[in-house]
């Protein structure tokens, strides 16, 4: 009876159940609903999204980053599908390839706070630390009650100063 059923899900359906289970937190079953949901129809970017979210979560960031790469070719124009990549890029020590996709995000929605403050990191582990901060500043006028933000560049000014 469960196969009959499977047999008439859409990808749709697998993509709507793949969201759910990954806001459970069972990035496996999300990963084989949101592939499903590909194999279905290869054309929407947010099933490669969520599926490469799912596999960052997982801890494949090699995975993680085709899916991301696949998404931003069907939509360039997701700010938030070049933060998550630009956070692989972070992670793997790539700092100027996660600088340019922040630059990118912040073209498509300078108004994320997030994205200057990770962009500010970047910058920071580059050694640049007026950059950094300029971008702290930038996410503190966007969001001023984001306590991390303050931090951040609290931390960074003081290494200006030492």
């Amino acid at each position: 009876m469960v196969s009959s059923i499977n047999q008439n899900k859409n990808a749709q359906d697998y993509f709507v159940d793949g969201i759910a289970h990954y806001q459970k937190g069972d990035m496996e079953s999300a990963i084989h609903e949101l592939s499903e949901a590909i194999r279905l129809n290869p054309e929407i970017y947010g099933t490669y999204y969520m599926r490469g979210s799912a596999y960052q979560q997982r801890g494949d960031l090699a995975a993680a980053l085709h899916d991301f790469n696949n998404a931003i070719r069907k939509d360039p124009k997701f700010a938030e599908v070049y933060i998550l990549r630009g956070d692989i890029y972070y992670a793997n020590g790539d700092f100027d390839r996660s600088i340019q996709d922040y630059n990118e995000a912040i073209k498509l929605d300078p108004k994320n706070d997030t994205v200057f403050l990770c962009r500010g990191d970047a910058y920071f582990k580059k050694g640049l630390l007026d950059q950094s901060i300029l971008d702290y500043s930038n996410a503190i006028l966007i969001n001023p009650t984001n306590a991390t933000i303050y931090n951040s560049r609290g931390l960074h000014m003081a290494k200006k100063v030492i």
